[in-house]
């Protein structure tokens, strides 16, 4: 009877110990896989694991673009929560969800260069499923901006979207897979401050070539604000203005049809 215990409390504090260890075995090996990025450096500050709910939260998530000398601030967030997508569990798909919380991208134009070459773009991808290695089907953001900045000759400026909110849902075709367009996501922010954008969708991203379906309205950008890049990419200034956009449009195996006014 005492061996019995005796193996009981073996087995207990093995587990604990296993529990109090996988999240500073996990934060390492995030922070290994991050460091693979060619020109950036990334990091986690902290991992909260959640095994009941099959979830884990990368607290205080970063990746600082690294040119040697100087560590420019490219894409962070205070929370990063990934877990498995339990109404999709109970549908007999094993896949997973990501939310988002005050996530704030910063491209900055140092040099000539195109925005596809930041990094290579399977190495993003190949990124994300080892931080999620199941398929991912709903993504949740709450509270991000995305900041392009021009520094790279002429007067430097920035364009900032805020307050970003974005939700897809069904992005591995869970439900009603047969569908031209399974997926849904919609999106609402500000532009400079003052502007307003939403857009909404159907979709579908497990082809080559993804279909959607999207309704876009821009409203109340004041175009003063955006002057610099009128001098710049066009010579021209703007004294006054507001900027109203409408667009709706359909891409079905790459083929584009629609209109904007």
């Amino acid at each position: 009877m005492k061996r019995r215990y005796k193996i009981i409390a073996i087995l207990l504090f093995v587990i604990v110990v296993a529990r109090l260890s996988l999240p500073f075995l996990l934060k390492n090996y995030i922070n290994t896989q991050l460091s693979t990025l060619e020109g950036y450096y990334g990091y986690v500050n902290d991992v909260d694991l959640k095994l009941l709910t099959g979830s884990y939260c990368l607290e205080n998530f970063n990746i600082d673009e690294d040119n040697g000398q100087l560590k420019t601030p490219f894409i962070s967030a205070e929370k990063v929560k990934l877990s498995i997508d339990w109404k999709s569990l109970l549908k007999g798909k094993v896949v997973g969800e990501i939310n988002i919380s005050n996530g704030r991208v910063n491209y900055v134009l140092q040099e000539q260069k195109d925005i596809r070459d930041s990094t290579d773009l399977k190495k993003w991808y190949e990124l994300a499923q080892d931080m999620m290695p199941i398929q991912l089907n709903r993504v949740d953001i709450t509270n991000a901006e995305i900041i392009y900045a021009d520094h790279f000759k002429g007067d430097p400026f920035e364009v900032k979207m805020s307050n970003i909110d974005l939700l897809a849902e069904n992005l591995s075709n869970v439900i009603h897979p047969d569908d031209t367009f399974p997926s849904q996501f919609a999106l609402k922010g500000q532009i400079m401050g003052h502007g307003y954008i939403w857009t909404e969708g159907r979709m579908n991203v497990l082809k080559d070539t993804p279909d959607v379906q999207v309704d876009l309205r821009v409203e109340k950008v004041n175009i003063t604000e955006l002057n610099l890049i009128f001098q710049k990419y066009f010579g021209v200034d703007v004294y006054s203005g507001i900027f109203n956009n409408y667009s709706e449009f359909n891409m079905l195996d790459g083929k584009i049809d629609g209109y904007t006014k």
